[in-house]
């Protein structure tokens, strides 16, 4: 009879079924309560039957499509999870020699963990804008700028283009004015000149990296208040 922690559902396939397996097991033998292992569990097989092929064989694009999908009818909280297990089991993959290269894009951090402070707490509508604004907080972070500076940061950053389908980098100084005009009617004076600069400072790394075509979109002739 198998445990309470064991993966036994059909539609695996099989080197997934036993490294799933190892995996819980290796949670058990952390002494992870039943309760966490039936979650991991479940959050696994579901995940796996909707992709019945190797582990090894699942891409990022994969995971996020899935997570996006769990989005329509689970709650914020669930998702969360669902990825937190979904990484833990590719971590435990790569520690233990199952798989050399962690699959999910570094840039994948719909939902992020406290010591990960840097990243994005929100999905943004434009992935662009999502993968390169978490390029940006990491690089803050690296260059030395304190967590309160990232997070202070971040949040301007994501009420900014929270609802933005455009990629940032497209945009006109007309259109980077309204959508400031737009954020300031729900910020105090203060919160607004942190995002000015939180604004000025992202452009400035996009075009530093060459992310950004300065003569392309007539950015060069920004001028940040």
């Amino acid at each position: 009879m198998a445990g309470y922690w064991e993966v036994n559902c059909e539609g695996l396939s099989e080197d997934t079924h036993i490294v799933l397996n190892l995996f819980l097991w290796s949670l058990k033998e952390k002494n992870k309560s039943q309760q966490t292992l039936t979650l991991y569990r479940a959050a696994l097989q579901s995940f796996f039957l909707a992709h019945p092929v190797s582990y090894k064989s699942v891409k990022a694009e994969a995971i996020e499509a899935w997570l996006t999908e769990q989005r329509k009818h689970k709650k914020e909280r669930t998702v969360k999870d669902y990825l937190k297990t979904i990484r833990a089991f590719y971590n435990y993959c790569v520690k233990e020699g199952h798989f050399e290269i962690f699959p999910l894009d570094v840039n994948l951090q719909v939902v992020s963990s406290t010591e990960r402070y840097w990243e994005l707490k929100i999905i943004l509508p434009n992935k662009d804008n999502q993968r390169v604004l978490n390029q940006f907080l990491l690089h803050m972070k690296n260059i030395g700028r304190s967590e309160n500076t990232i997070v202070s940061m971040r949040s301007c950053l994501q009420r900014i283009f929270k609802e933005m389908d455009q990629s940032f980098c497209k945009l006109t100084l007309e259109e980077i004015e309204q959508r400031m005009t737009d954020t300031q009617q729900q910020c105090s004076a203060a919160t607004m000149i942190g995002a000015w600069s939180a604004l000025r400072t992202l452009y400035e790394y996009c075009w530093e990296k060459e992310i950004l075509n300065v003569c392309a979109s007539g950015l060069c002739e920004f001028k940040f208040k």
